[in-house]
């Protein structure tokens, strides 16, 4: 049964990935094409402005009575303002055509993007409902194994937390951790911040404070991602310290923090999220929002 479990997720994130993949290959697509539009035009403009100076010239030596055939300059000028007339009038249908496609393009966007939310959104509610499933069941095949998940709650965490809240205004499977039953080792080697600079790490858990978790804490509709998108948008927020990459962050489908205890350790070894825990930590925090596999509690 686990097993049907872990591949009914592996296949999940297997079509999130081709989901992402696919928004990025058509935003792509679409700003090839937006861009091959703009260099045709600028050429086509340069061209105009070529013809045009012949043009002009070629009138201008008609005017001056210049030496020469004049038979001969008239009929290069009759060409030459032929030929202006060809590129301006192919300059206008390119602009058409290009003004054409980008609304047609602005529509695509705005379509995919909104359903790229709501795709990414039940898959993010599927996936999340197996992962919790998962969780809460780690241990089934031992009878009256208790089930940890639910195991550390607001009593076990120290008062002076600064953002503890119950469990229960968590996404599912998700608790508050007590940072000082955290093996505290395990941040001796964090010295570098490859992924995210740390300030934006710091603003990332700062926002989850103060936003994101009582946003959570209320939310009642049914796409929670595109409501953070939303809300995002408005406030005028841009990743990595949006409300929408704190909660991919923390409570998304492959990135959130994870620690385990074996039955004979007194604290948790972190499996993810090391360096939002030392942040956490150099904050102030006393607890931290995440998931575990605790042996200890079921021994």
């Amino acid at each position: 049964m686990a097993e049907a479990r872990l591949e009914s997720l592996r296949t999940l994130e297997t079509f999130e990935a081709a989901l992402r993949r696919f928004a990025a290959i058509a935003d792509s697509t679409v700003e090839s094409a937006t861009g091959r539009f703009r260099m045709r035009v600028e050429a086509l403009g340069h061209g105009v402005r070529r013809a045009e100076s012949e043009v002009d010239t070629l009138r201008g030596l008609l005017a001056g009575d210049a030496e020469g055939d004049e038979v001969e300059t008239s009929f290069r000028l009759e060409e030459a303002e032929d030929r202006l007339e060809r590129i301006r009038g192919h300059l206008r249908s390119v602009e058409e055509l290009s003004e054409a496609y980008s609304r047609s393009a602005s529509r695509f966007r705005s379509t995919t993007d909104q359903q790229l939310l709501v795709g990414l959104a039940e898959l993010s509610r599927a996936t999340d409902l197996i992962r919790h499933y998962h969780a809460v069941h780690f241990d089934e095949a031992r009878p009256g194994s208790s089930q940890t998940v639910t195991a550390i709650s607001a009593n076990h965490i120290p008062a002076a937390a600064p953002v503890v809240r119950s469990a229960d205004d968590l996404p599912s499977g998700f608790v508050w951790i007590p940072i000082d039953q955290i093996e505290q080792s395990e941040f001796d080697t964090v010295d570098s911040f490859p992924k995210i600079a740390e300030e934006d790490m710091r603003q990332g858990l700062q926002l989850l404070k103060a936003e994101l978790l009582p946003f959570l804490a209320t939310f009642r509709g049914s796409s929670v991602q595109s409501a953070l998108a939303e809300e995002d948008r408005r406030a005028g927020r841009q990743p990595p310290v949006s409300l929408l990459e704190v909660y991919h962050a923390f409570f998304g489908r492959q990135d959130y923090v994870y620690l385990t205890r074996g039955r004979h350790d007194t604290h948790f070894r972190v499996t993810n999220g090391r360096h939002r825990i030392k942040v956490a930590k150099e904050l102030g925090w006393a607890a931290i929002p995440g998931q575990l596999k605790d042996l200890r509690a079921d021994g």
